[in-house]
């Protein structure tokens, strides 16, 4: 039988605390990049849409596949696309 002290007790509580609450922040901290990757690829994919007419499912599947960065740089370079082949070069589709 293992004998438990009460500083053996303690620390386990307090790394469990830690624990959890480094759990909690890096869980916050993903759901909130995945919502601003979301909200940016929604807005990049109304304005290709807008200036496009229309996107080929396996563009949109591609662009729902970018990074929050990736998607960034499509946005800036938005003025740039003029055409679902200017986009696919863009993304590296194959037509």
């Amino acid at each position: 039988m293992e004998l438990r002290t009460s500083w053996h007790i303690k620390g386990w509580q307090e790394g469990w605390q830690k624990g959890l609450q480094e759990g909690l922040q890096q869980g916050l901290q993903q759901g909130l990049e995945e919502g601003r990757r979301e909200k940016a690829q929604d807005l990049v994919m109304r304005q290709l849409k807008k200036r496009l007419g229309f996107l080929s499912s396996e563009v949109e599947e591609r662009i729902k596949s970018l990074s929050l960065k990736e998607l960034d740089e499509l946005a800036e370079k938005i003025f740039e696309v003029t055409s679902e082949s200017d986009l696919r070069k863009f993304l590296g589709v194959e037509h």
